[in-house]
């Protein structure tokens, strides 16, 4: 037995020589490759390096091992590599269960197995995870009643088992205190209501009210409210960001508020229809009434005020906001039955009056299919048309819509409808519950709408089963499970998207025929490059790749993290798109698909704080970090009255992108940039206007545009 025995030993030392220096096919050499060096921008556009690497995820192919029995070899395996994850809450350290747990690469690609995992009653969960990768083990929160945390873990060797804490946020963490006061008189308002608006529904919605001299003071969840919003009967809503940095007096929130407007509507219903019951609703973006202008409110896409119609035709919309462009409709139930062509924009505490005559007359027709036969139950839209031109898919896709549906002979009708022009077409449904190969394409026609006594006939044939589908890989092969795959109709400002399945495998559609751009990304940096396609192709291939990411950190002068500044991008050459992109809670800004040129950076803050950076070069690949420290600044107050209900404002030194936002009649648009003189640009109307600008630390008095400089 000994000599066998013996034989048997050599034998295995021979097959682990052989694998140890063997390049044959599944074999791999477990060697890191180098990851690139990151580097640090101070403020001034000094440029650093930042002394640390930057730690990119490498990729550990499986290697295939032969050995002499099954049993050896399944001995040979080690078991599962798994992460034990105890979660509690930061303000007990009692254990929380429910909470979602997974991990993540270092560098962002999900390793947690596909079904979601709980935490138990004692707060534990356990994942299995790839060894041999930095990882970044998560609880994700509900957002409502729990927040999320990360924490960093080293590489785990194969088979090993780790233990780590988590904790979260559970209660309240976030105090603001503010003052409100009337815009024309600075006058303080007395029980203003302020209220959370929770980031999603059904999540904690705290509440507060000014007292006398106008102060108040709130403690909200952060990570569960959106934005803060400002209400009372005699003065119109305002929204502002729920963020850090107005914890005390000293630092208090000013928001500016002025009296209500309202609209007092009588409607009139073809053929005298009865129209008690009906709803009016006057809706607006939130951008359009939050302060400080361009501070970056969260929440719903859209502020609304609802009204009942009465037994005579009258509703009255009260408590609207100043010079917010108004979308006003009317609803019979869920139905859209008409609204306005042009957005309403109202003075300080005027009360207009409108009527609505709904006429008698609308677009009809049949909706057909390609073969000819009726078409039923297609949803459909009418949107108002651009005054100009025939409307682009984006006009007709996004604009508010009355809504129809066509019955069992195909027939259609829309009543209530203003003169003009009309785009009329099948309507998309809401992602997620489309069929791509089935649901007609939302292909629109301009039609023309007259008179509102006068019938106009047009008949709508329905295009189906148009579609773009493919499958996303890695470039070792592997699926590209889960990346987001958009197809974008450039010429059309039109674009789809969908999430890839386990298989990498995507269809897009239902699509209008005609050239798509069609692209992947993936977290980690990974994305392909665009493939511009006819709808309609079945085979195409995305194969992803690592994109050159720029991470932008904005600290104050202490180093702690500043949330909710916007981030503006611009090539330093003046080529290309500006971009801007607010922090996250850690103070970060992420740019992804960055191409190895110089750009020009530069973070504000709603209280005066400016950093920048200049000449600013990415990797070619991997993550590339900065830090922009933001100080004190200068400042200055621009107030727009017009021509026209809005424009855009510009704010540029030396080349530097220092701001940019949108301009509102009769708001105040709040500038922050680098001491000194800065060039302001208003565009308006197709025209631009400059101005060179002094910034000091205060303010001063307001500048006003009204067509030309005062």
């Amino acid at each position: 037995m000994r000599p066998i025995l013996v034989l048997v030993v050599l034998v295995l030392i021979a097959l682990a020589a052989w694998l140890a220096f063997e390049r044959g096919p599944g074999a791999v050499a477990l060697v890191p490759t180098p990851a690139p060096t990151s580097a640090q921008t101070a403020l001034e556009g000094e440029l650093a390096p930042a002394g640390s690497p930057v730690a990119l995820p490498i990729d550990l192919a499986p290697v295939r091992i032969e050995a002499a029995t099954a049993a050896d070899a399944a001995a040979a395996v080690p078991g599962p590599t798994r992460i034990l994850a105890r979660v509690t809450a930061i303000e007990t350290g009692e254990p929380l269960e429910h909470v979602f747990v997974t991990a993540w690469r270092d560098g962002g690609t999900i390793l947690a197995t596909p079904q979601e995992i709980e935490t138990d009653e004692e707060g534990l969960a356990e994942i299995e995870v790839e060894p041999g990768v930095p990882l970044i083990v998560s609880a994700q929160g509900d957002g409502r009643n729990t927040a999320t945390a990360n924490v960093p873990i080293p590489a785990l060797t194969p088979g090993e088992r780790r233990s780590v804490a988590l904790s979260i946020l559970t209660r309240e963490d976030l105090v603001v205190c503010g003052v409100v006061l009337r815009r024309d008189t600075r006058e303080p308002i007395a029980g203003v209501g302020v209220e959370a608006v929770a980031m999603f529904r059904g999540g904690p919605a705290p509440r507060a009210n000014t007292a006398n001299d106008g102060t108040f003071r709130i403690a909200v969840r952060s990570f569960a409210t959106a934005s803060l919003r400002y209400k009372h009967p005699e003065f119109g809503t305002a929204l502002s960001p729920a963020r850090a940095g107005h914890e005390g007096p000293a630092s208090a929130l000013e928001i500016l508020l002025e009296p209500s407007a309202s609209i007092r509507a009588l409607v009139d219903a073809a053929g005298g229809a009865d129209t008690r019951g009906w709803t009016a609703v006057a809706s607006t973006p939130p951008w359009t009434i939050e302060q400080p202008s361009g501070s970056w409110v969260s929440g719903p896409n859209e502020v609304s005020w609802i009204a009942t119609v009465d037994g005579g035709g009258v509703v009255v919309l009260p408590r609207l906001p100043a010079h917010a462009p108004l979308g006003l409709t009317l609803r019979r139930g869920s139905t859209e039955v008409w609204h306005a062509r042009e957005p309403i924009v109202l003075a300080p505490g005027e009360a207009r009056s409108i009527e609505i005559n709904m006429g008698g007359g609308g677009i009809h027709g049949v909706v057909r299919e390609a073969d000819g036969s009726p078409a039923a139950g297609v949803r459909l839209r009418a949107v108002a048309a651009p005054a100009n031109g025939s409307g682009e898919p984006a006009d007709f896709e996004n604009g508010t819509a009355i809504t129809a549906h066509s019955e069992p002979d195909g027939a259609y009708r829309f009543d209530g409808l203003e003169p003009g022009g009309w785009l009329v077409g099948p309507a998309l449904l809401p992602s997620g519950q489309e069929d791509p190969r089935r649901d007609p394409a939302p292909t629109a026609v301009r039609v023309e709408f007259e008179h509102p006594d006068v019938d106009v006939r047009h008949d709508i044939v329905l295009v189906r089963g148009v579609a773009i589908a493919g499958r996303v890989v890695h470039a070792d092969g592997r699926a590209g499970k889960g990346a987001w795959v958009a197809a974008d109709a450039r010429e059309t400002w039109s674009v789809r998207g969908v999430w890839a399945d386990a298989d990498g495998s995507f269809v897009i559609g239902p699509l209008r025929k005609g050239p798509w751009a069609v692209r992947a990304i993936a977290a980690g940096g990974l994305a392909s490059e665009p493939a511009v396609v006819d709808a309609g192709r079945e085979d195409l291939v995305l194969t992803l790749v690592e994109q050159a990411t720029l991470c932008v950190e904005v600290q104050d002068e202490s180093g702690l993290p500043i949330a909710d500044a916007p981030v503006t991008l611009v090539h330093a050459d003046g080529r290309g798109d500006a971009r801007t992109i607010p922090t996250d809670a850690s103070g970060i800004a992420t740019f992804l698909d960055m191409d190895p040129v110089a750009y020009h950076l530069a973070a504000s803050t709603d209280d005066g704080r400016f950093g920048a950076g200049r000449d600013l070069v990415p990797a070619g690949s991997g993550v590339t970090r900065v830090v922009l420290v933001a100080r004190p600044g200068g400042r200055a107050r621009l107030r727009f009255d017009g021509p026209g209900d809005s424009g855009v404002a510009l704010v540029v030194d030396r080349g530097l992108l220092v701001q940019t936002g949108s301009l509102v009649r009769g708001k105040v648009f709040e500038i922050t940039g680098p001491l000194g003189d800065v060039e302001l640009q208003v565009h308006v109307g197709g025209k631009r206007y400059d101005k060179r600008v002094a910034l000091g630390r205060e303010p001063g008095a307001d500048i006003v545009f009204d067509g030309g400089w005062r």
